[in-house]
């Protein structure tokens, strides 16, 4: 009985308990057999039959005593991993579990002391180390007979990253906080309950990297993170207070498109325009939209005797064109000087497409000319004047075209 008292655990004492049984035993056999050849047996001994058979009695129960102590081992493992869970020592519940012979996947014991100990976990605010234990048991502990406790997990996971969620929104990590919520959204187990908590700090998060964005002017950013919250989460709050600063991202995404490349704002701006036409910004964005444009160019002149030193905006040119009806789509046009260099630029053009033609007067004759394709008789130059943007004609030249 003091044998049982010193092992590591119950297991190991009873472990030692049953080598000291079976070695008593085996000493109490080798001795008997000695004293049996040494007179115990002979008969002139009136009390050999009851010292044989108490001998042999004690012996036989020191043997059962041996191979039950050791047999009953896995099951002290398991009694001790019962009263250890109970304590909430949960690394030495684990360890007796394993050692009484649990395991995954259905080793249901082994998943509830983990799920406890990452629900403990959570209540401390230990929230990295609990998704740890709930990761262990939703992962590896897949058998039926474990799949209560797999929910108890999957609860405290959920509970465990919202915490930490709302701990990075506390903080002001808002790009901590998406990455943690959008993991959660897409998490199979992520019941309605989960969804409407989830979403509800999503859209708080996304809502504060925009107004954040839009206030160091990283205008891009801003949009995409009011559009998250626009697209996925329309019916939070943060989505009806945006409209305003939504607008001024917008404007200023577009002003740094156009410096750059122009073409790319036109969508930024007619967004702008369309859908927040009640904002200072959006008025602002359609009266760009609507408004003139510069058209820009430079002419090569390759008929060095005829000095063309106008160029025109018109309409309807087609090759085979007579004479008369030339000078009228000439005289009809709004014109502008071509400079000694060739460059040449017509300002505020409303939008539309123009035909280029030019001119020139030499004292004693006029000119007018413009360069179709020889097959479609179709002007080679026409600028197409849009939204928002300049247009540059490049390179015009008399070079006829096949």
């Amino acid at each position: 009985m003091v044998l049982h008292l010193t092992g590591s655990d119950w297991a190991a004492g009873s472990a030692h308990a049953s080598g000291a049984a079976l070695l008593l035993g085996l000493l109490l056999l080798i001795a008997l057999a000695i004293r049996m050849g040494d007179g115990m047996g002979s008969i002139l001994n009136k009390t050999r039959v009851r010292q044989a058979i108490t001998s042999a009695i004690i012996i036989v129960v020191l043997f059962i005593y041996s191979g039950v102590a050791f047999s009953i081992q896995p099951s002290l493992h398991i009694a001790q991993a019962h009263s250890l869970e109970n304590q909430q020592q949960w690394q030495p519940a684990i360890d007796e579990y394993t050692q009484g012979g649990e395991q995954a996947p259905d080793g249901a014991d082994l998943a509830r002391t983990y799920t406890s100990w990452g629900l403990a976990l959570n209540k401390s605010q230990h929230y990295n180390e609990a998704l740890t234990k709930f990761d262990t048991v939703i992962q590896k502990f897949t058998a039926s007979s474990a799949q209560s406790e797999v929910h108890r997990a999957q609860v405290g996971d959920i509970a465990a990253r919202l915490s930490l969620s709302r701990q990075s929104l506390d903080a002001k990590d808002y790009d901590g906080a998406t990455k943690s919520l959008d993991t959660i959204l897409g998490i199979p187990y992520c019941d309605n309950t989960c969804q409407t908590q989830a979403s509800a700090l999503d859209a708080t998060a996304y809502y504060n990297i925009g107004e954040g964005k839009l206030q160091t002017q990283d205008y891009e950013s801003a949009v995409n993170a009011f559009d998250k919250v626009l697209t996925k989460f329309s019916s939070a709050p943060e989505a009806g207070q945006l409209h305003g600063d939504m607008a001024k991202a917008l404007l200023g995404m577009g002003k740094q498109e156009r410096s750059s490349s122009c073409s790319s704002a036109i969508p930024t701006y007619q967004r702008l325009g369309k859908e927040y036409g009640d904002t200072n910004e959006g008025k602002s964005a359609q009266k760009d939209l609507n408004a003139p444009q510069d058209i820009t160019g430079h002419f090569t002149n390759i008929e060095t005797d005829v000095p063309f030193n106008q160029i025109g905006l018109t309409t309807g040119l087609k090759g085979g064109m007579g004479k008369d009806e030339l000078f009228a789509k000439w005289d009809g046009s709004k014109k502008t000087n071509i400079q000694d260099n060739g460059n040449f630029a017509f300002h505020g053009i409303s939008q539309g497409n123009y035909d280029l033609i030019w001119y020139a007067n030499n004292g004693s004759y006029e000119y007018v000319e413009f360069i179709y394709h020889q097959v479609s008789q179709e002007p080679t130059y026409v600028a197409e004047v849009g939204p928002l943007c300049p247009v540059n004609m490049g390179n015009v030249t008399n070079v006829h075209t096949v």
